[in-house]
């Protein structure tokens, strides 16, 4: 049986516009064959979050589900301080997802688990956020109508944002 997996962005109230994070991970599906499923059809949640303030957000929609048991898993940019979000979802992806995903659509949630750069609550190892760029990403064209390119990351304090 394949898994359905479902893409949410916590940065926008409407599930017709996404981010960058959201528009990659759909993209990602795609160059598998891998349809997205509705929110509430899907096995597992794939869900963004840009900021460690948006907590709430990521809160308040999950607290919406129908499906209480869907496996949720949290990555973006707010993620570099995942202890924040470890009560609200079963796993965080710290830093680049590309591994990540990789792993997860390939071998499954419990081989993803056991990556590095996974956040676990209640664990004790350490986590390495993953610097694992996908470059190799094609123009996406955005929910707004504009087409976006990824150029660059971080700051030139080699911050990992």
């Amino acid at each position: 049986m394949d898994l359905k997996y479902a893409v949410v962005d916590t940065n926008y109230s409407l599930g017709a516009h996404c981010g960058m994070a959201s528009s990659w991970l759909k993209y990602e599906l795609a160059k598998r064959n891998i349809p997205e499923a509705a929110i509430d059809e899907a096995d597992t949640l794939l869900i963004t979050t840009s900021s460690q303030q948006g907590v709430a957000q990521v809160r308040g929609r999950l607290r919406r589900l129908k499906n209480k048991k869907v496996i949720k898993i949290l990555g973006g940019g707010g993620c570099y301080a995942p202890a924040i979000f470890e009560n609200h979802v079963d796993a965080i992806c710290v830093g680049e997802g590309k591994n990540f995903m990789d792993i997860l659509l390939k071998d499954g949630f419990e081989a993803a688990k056991e990556l590095p750069e996974t956040w676990i609550k209640g664990e004790t190892r350490a986590v390495v956020p993953s610097q694992n760029f996908p470059w190799e990403v094609p123009p996406i064209m955005n929910t707004d109508g504009f087409v976006r390119l990824f150029l660059s990351r971080g700051c030139k304090y080699k911050c990992l944002f």
